[in-house]
C-alpha cells in the first residue's frame, strides 16, 4: 500500500544560519520518495529523492547510535546518489549538517551544503524521522 502525504509532513533540523528539511511524499512498505529543502542565508536548494525504507531505517540506527555515543558521524547517500547528508555530532553537542545534492549523477548541477546545529535539534529530528516507520 503506498500512501500520499498531501500536506507533507516535515521533519526539519533548524540551523544557526539555515535550515535542513525532509518532506516526506510518498511511502510504501518498500521505498520512500522525499524532497529534502536546504536554506541558507544566502541560497535555498530543493531536491528530490528515493531511498528504500531499508536504507532509511538504517540511517535512524546510525543516528540513534550517534546519539547515545555523544560525538562521531554518519552518513546517508540515497541508492541513486543524487542526494548525500552527512551528519557530524562533537562532545559539545554542536552538530554539522553538510552533503551534496544534484537533480542526477549526470547532471552537472550540484548544491554543496553546510550547516550548524545542535543536539536538542537533531534528538527531534531523529524522533519525527523515526515516526515514519
Amino acid at each position: 500500500m503506498i500512501q500520499y502525504f498531501g500536506g507533507y509532513e516535515d521533519i526539519c533540523i533548524n540551523c544557526n544560519a539555515g535550515l535542513f528539511l525532509i518532506k516526506i511524499i510518498k511511502k510504501s512498505d518498500s521505498f520512500w520518495q522525499a524532497k529534502a529543502l536546504i536554506q541558507a542565508d544566502w541560497f535555498q536548494c530543493e531536491v528530490g529523492f528515493e531511498c528504500s525504507v531499508e536504507r532509511a531505517i538504517e540511517f535512524s540506527d546510525s543516528l540513534r547510535e550517534l546519539l547515545q555515543s555523544g560525538e562521531g558521524e554518519v552518513n546517508f547517500i540515497n541508492e541513486d546518489g543524487n542526494f548525500d547528508l552527512n551528519i557530524k555530532l562533537n562532545k559539545r553537542g554542536q552538530v554539522k549538517v553538510g552533503g551534496c545534492a544534484c537533480k542526477n549523477m549526470v547532471d552537472k548541477s550540484l548544491v554543496n551544503f553546510d550547516l550548524e546545529s545542535g543536539r536538542s535539534e537533531l534528538e527531534k529530528f531523529l524522533q519525527d524521522f523515526e515516526s515514519y516507520f
